[in-house]
């Protein structure tokens, strides 16, 4: 593996391990930035651990990503390469749809709604680019290109090109699975790899706007929105 290489891996796999969040307000934040800390600092609750920000699945995602990719210098592996880019595609686009499916449990679960709801409001919406269109400016209140711009204030970042990124990337692996095309554009994988690290704290930054507010003992919210009660009475999402 080139150094460059190893220096992506390297920074990818310590990205995604190093979001924790809090207990009590349940704000997402790098360890680094709270340090030696003993409480929160945003709520100020005492830390009684320090609990990472995302399940083992990401990570491992994250790792087998990396793995395919990490065979391209391999001359021992180059006649499979196209296999590897192909995997690479499926295992990006997975990374995308789990990230957005643990967020919108996550705002769901905020907002107290009941386990088979959630479960009807996922089964009606399964397709990555229906829960953005629909489900999340719902489940938020916000449209998700508005969203966009405000976690991209926040973060200094253009996410809105990310965004395009894996909703085109979702496309094409969902154009493996049901056409067979197991065309990928030249660059493609690198593209993938460049966009782990923004996609990842994307999605911190987005908890951060629409489940940590639900957790903040300092910050009145209504739970039940007239959005939600339309959502607890009929279960699902209509045109």
């Amino acid at each position: 593996m080139s150094k460059a290489s190893e220096i992506k891996s390297y920074e990818s796999r310590n990205e995604v391990n190093k979001y924790y969040i809090c207990e009590s307000c349940h704000i997402g934040y790098p360890l680094s930035i709270v340090g030696m800390l003993k409480a929160c600092h945003t709520c100020n609750e005492p830390h009684r651990g320090n609990y990472s920000f995302f399940d083992s699945t990401i990570p491992s995602l994250v790792d087998m990503i990396y793995e395919y990719y990490d065979l391209k210098s391999s001359d021992k592996y180059a006649p499979m390469f196209e296999s590897h880019r192909i995997a690479i595609v499926i295992f990006y686009c997975t990374l995308a749809e789990v990230l957005m499916d643990r967020f919108l449990s996550n705002v769901m679960n905020a907002k107290r709604i009941p386990d088979k709801v959630q479960e009807k409001l996922m089964a009606d919406n399964q397709y990555l680019s229906v829960r953005v269109e629909k489900l999340f400016p719902v489940l938020t209140g916000h449209g998700w290109k508005d969203s966009l711009g405000k976690a991209g204030n926040i973060d200094k970042f253009d996410y809105q090109k990310i965004s395009k990124h894996f909703m085109y990337i979702s496309k094409v692996r969902n154009n493996m699975v049901h056409r067979g095309s197991l065309l990928v554009e030249k660059g493609e994988i690198e593209h993938c790899i460049d966009r782990i690290n923004p996609l990842i704290k994307l999605f911190v930054t987005l908890h951060n706007l629409y489940v940590h507010p639900f957790y903040y003992p300092n910050k009145a919210i209504d739970l039940i929105s007239l959005a939600d009660e339309r959502i607890l009475r009929e279960g699902a999402i209509k045109d």
